[in-house]
């Protein structure tokens, strides 16, 4: 809750003290189809996060745009061109189909080692939403993404809280399942915990204790609805 109040207070004054243009991603999108078009209708949610530039042509012999045409970046500039004059922070690459030198692959590594981001759907929509749209998903996506790989520092602080955190609950919530277990006792008697397999990481099987809150043996008579 705090850390809600402070985000949404933060917000606020950076939206109304004239901070929001200063701190804006100034965003670029390549591709003019249906792709393209989603892209900019998300960011509408993103408020003062992002300032759009306008979108750039992915294939320069491609005529079918699914965007206003005010709105497409030509005057025969190529991508890094446009991102320079633009002054782009980021550049998001809104294109579905990549095969048959649809993609300025030399061009959009050129713009990354001028230290602009470039961004791919699955990656874009993951920030922006916090989700993972399954029409934007590659292979080549979950192959390179960093977000299977954890690393030590990082593995060993996340174990570390887990087992601080779970022990500090587990004493606050002790006089309840304390009190818990007591009523389960007196209504239907013993046992008072129940036990089920479950898989954790890497496959491994485990048990998991927990309070009993049914009949005993009521799963021999399958679900039933009182």
């Amino acid at each position: 809750p705090l850390a809600f109040v402070t985000f949404v207070a933060l917000r606020g004054i950076v939206s109304h003290s004239g901070m929001s243009p200063l701190m804006s991603r100034r965003t670029l999108v390549l591709g003019t189809g249906a792709e393209a078009v989603a892209v900019e209708r998300s960011m509408a949610d993103l408020g003062h996060a992002i300032r759009f530039l306008g979108f750039f042509p992915a294939k320069k012999t491609d005529s079918a745009h699914q965007v206003p045409g005010n709105r497409i970046l030509t005057g025969g500039m190529d991508l890094v061109d446009a991102a320079r004059r633009y002054k782009a922070d980021e550049i998001i690459v809104a294109v579905r189909e990549r095969r048959g030198g649809v993609l300025p692959l030399r061009e959009l590594l050129d713009c990354k080692l001028m230290g602009v981001r470039v961004l791919d759907l699955s990656s874009y929509y993951e920030r922006a939403v916090g989700q993972l749209r399954l029409d934007s998903l590659h292979a080549s996506w979950l192959i390179f993404g960093e977000g299977f790989r954890q690393g030590f520092t990082r593995t060993f602080i996340k174990r570390l809280f887990d087992i601080l955190a779970s022990s500090a609950l587990l004493l606050l919530a002790a006089p309840v399942m304390l009190g818990a277990a007591v009523v389960i006792a007196l209504e239907s008697g013993f046992p008072i915990l129940y036990r089920q397999e479950r898989v954790g990481q890497g496959g491994r099987l485990f048990d998991v204790d927990k309070s009993r809150r049914t009949r005993r043996d009521a799963w021999r008579a399958g679900p039933r609805h009182d």
